[in-house]
C-alpha cells in the first residue's frame, strides 16, 4: 500500500508538470544525466520493455561516453549500472543489452564471486547483501561481461557497511577487491559503488580511500547527475523490481526526485 501511494503521488507530480520544471532547472547546469542502478533483474520481458520505452525519448550512453562527457543536450542521457553480482545479469540483462548495442558498468563483490557454489554463498547473500535467496554470479559470468564489452567496477570484497570498519579493514575491502578483479579478469576497474550507497553508508574517510584507487564513485542517492560536481558522490536512481516500465519512466523524468525531496 505504501508503494502504491508513493507511485500515485509520483504520477500526480508528472501529470501536473513538476518533473518538467525540474528538468528545465537542471538543464541550466548542463546536460541531463541519469544513472540507473539495477540489482537482481528477474524478468527478461520487463527489462526489454523498459529499455525499449526509455530509448524513445532518452539517450543511452556508454561508460566511455560518460567519462569523456559525450552527452546529448536535448535528451536525458542514461547510464546503466548493476550492483552486487547476480546470474540474471547474464541470463536476462546481457542478451537485451547486446541486442540493443548497450554498455553498462557492473559492480560486484569479489568475495561473493569467490564463494559461489560453496556453503558460504547463502550466508553472504542473506547477511551481507541482506536479501533473500538469489542465483549469484561467478567468475566465468564476470569474464563473459568483459568479453561482451561491459565495464566492471569495484563494490568492496564483502559488501560490509564500510563506516563500521577500522582504517586497515576499510582499505583491505577496497584495495583487495580491485586487486582480485584485476587478477581474475585481467581488467582494471576505474569506478566504484559504495555498498548500500545512501549517505549513512559512506563518509569522507571512505571517499578518501576510494579516491586513491578509483576515478569516481557512485552512491544510491537519487538525482540528475551534475557533471562538474563531486565525482565521489555520483547519484544513481535505484530501479525496484516491482516497478512497471511506465513507472520507471516517470522516475527517470524526475518524478521520484521531487517525491524524495518533499517526503
Amino acid at each position: 500500500m505504501k508503494h502504491q501511494i508513493r507511485n500515485f503521488l509520483i504520477l500526480l507530480i508528472s501529470v501536473f508538470g513538476l518533473a518538467r520544471v525540474l528538468r528545465f532547472v537542471m538543464r541550466k547546469k548542463g546536460p541531463l544525466v541519469r544513472v540507473l542502478c539495477f540489482h537482481d533483474v528477474p524478468d527478461n520481458d520487463e527489462f526489454a520493455n523498459l529499455i525499449h520505452k526509455l530509448a524513445h525519448t532518452c539517450h543511452f550512453i556508454t561508460p566511455d561516453d560518460f567519462t569523456v562527457g559525450n552527452l546529448k543536450e536535448d535528451r536525458i542521457n542514461i547510464l546503466l549500472t548493476f550492483d552486487d553480482g547476480y546470474q540474471s545479469w547474464i541470463d536476462v540483462c546481457l542478451p537485451v543489452m547486446v541486442a540493443n548495442d548497450l554498455k553498462g558498468i557492473f559492480f560486484f563483490n569479489s568475495g561473493l564471486l569467490d564463494v559461489v557454489g560453496q556453503a558460504e554463498q547463502e550466508s553472504f547473500v542473506k547477511e551481507q547483501l541482506r536479501v533473500g535467496e538469489r542465483n549469484t554470479l561467478d567468475w566465468l559470468g564476470a569474464k563473459k561481461l568483459v568479453d561482451c564489452g561491459m565495464s566492471i567496477g569495484g563494490h568492496s570484497v564483502s559488501h560490509h557497511d564500510l563506516t563500521k570498519l577500522d582504517s586497515q579493514n576499510l582499505n583491505d575491502e577496497v584495495v583487495s577487491d580491485k586487486n582480485r578483479i584485476m587478477e581474475k579478469l585481467n581488467y582494471e576497474p576505474v569506478w566504484f559503488a559504495y555498498p548500500f550507497g545512501t549517505k549513512d553508508y559512506y563518509n569522507d574517510e571512505i571517499k578518501d580511500v576510494v579516491s586513491t584507487h578509483y576515478k569516481g564513485a557512485f552512491t544510491a542517492e537519487t538525482g540528475f547527475l551534475i557533471v562538474d560536481k563531486d565525482r565521489y558522490e555520483l547519484p544513481r536512481m535505484c530501479v525496484e523490481d516491482n516497478l512497471s516500465p511506465t513507472e520507471v519512466y516517470r522516475w527517470v523524468k524526475g518524478g521520484y526526485d521531487i517525491f524524495s525531496f518533499l517526503k
